[in-house]
């Protein structure tokens, strides 16, 4: 039987990517599929879930985290996977120009996230603290996967005055970030918004510093967590 393909992440072929330091789901070795300008990591598995247990999610992650300390990624979300290498080099090519645009636009970036609970949001119970920096791959896989199904479930419409506030929320990193996007969600019966920003490495500790002063003066609780790859700024981008 032919072994199947779980693809973690698409990166530009010929970057000297190094797989040594990545352990895939159920400690299966990473590899590269490449075409000529793109490739994506990948590890082989007779039989793979289609749905994360936290281990998994941990590898998962973790992979992600090794190639994106080398350079820029398009983090994948579990589940990609393919029957053969010729599946996905042919969704390399069919995407080759999305995906050439994308990377550009990731180069030399990280997310950072901040949650909003409105004032009277009345659900500071219901979310987690910041992850710790330290524990980054373990943090983003949280993060991402673990949260991935809980989070859609709940996910709604902009409540009335929630786009007023991420839009001054906003207004307050002008010139440290170079997109956002926003997601408002109502888990436990509270008021949640999550806005996420595409910020150059460069500018991630004045983030943090013009983070500080607007938690300062702010009535509304904020959170912010980061730096992660991008997985909230490609996630509708994925395969």
């Amino acid at each position: 039987m032919t072994a199947s393909l779980l693809a973690y992440c698409v990166m530009r072929a010929g970057g000297g990517w190094e797989t040594q330091h990545a352990t895939g789901v159920e400690g299966a070795s990473v590899t590269l599929v490449e075409t000529a300008d793109l490739c994506a990591a990948v590890s082989r598995h007779d039989f793979i879930k289609t749905s994360a247990t936290e281990a998994d999610a941990l590898a998962y992650a973790g992979v992600v985290n090794a190639f994106f300390r080398q350079g820029a990624i398009i983090p994948l979300r579990y589940g990609n996977i393919f029957h053969e290498s010729l599946d996905l080099i042919r969704l390399l090519q069919d995407r080759h120009d999305r995906y050439l645009a994308i990377l550009s636009e990731l180069d030399d970036c990280v997310e950072m996230g901040i949650r909003i609970i409105p004032a009277d949001g009345g659900m500071t119970s219901a979310v987690s603290p910041p992850e710790k920096p330290t524990d980054r791959a373990a943090s983003t896989g949280r993060s991402y996967l673990m949260e991935r199904k809980a989070h859609y479930a709940m996910i709604d419409e902009l409540p009335a005055g929630h786009e007023a506030i991420a839009r001054k929320i906003r207004h307050h990193f002008d010139g440290l970030f170079v997109k956002s996007r926003i997601e408002s969600a109502q888990p436990h019966g509270g008021n949640l918004i999550s806005l996420y920003f595409l910020v150059p490495n460069g500018n991630v500790e004045r983030f943090r510093s013009a983070f500080r002063t607007l938690s300062a003066s702010e009535q509304a609780k904020l959170l912010l967590s980061g730096p992660w790859p991008p997985y909230n700024m490609v996630f509708l981008e994925n395969a």
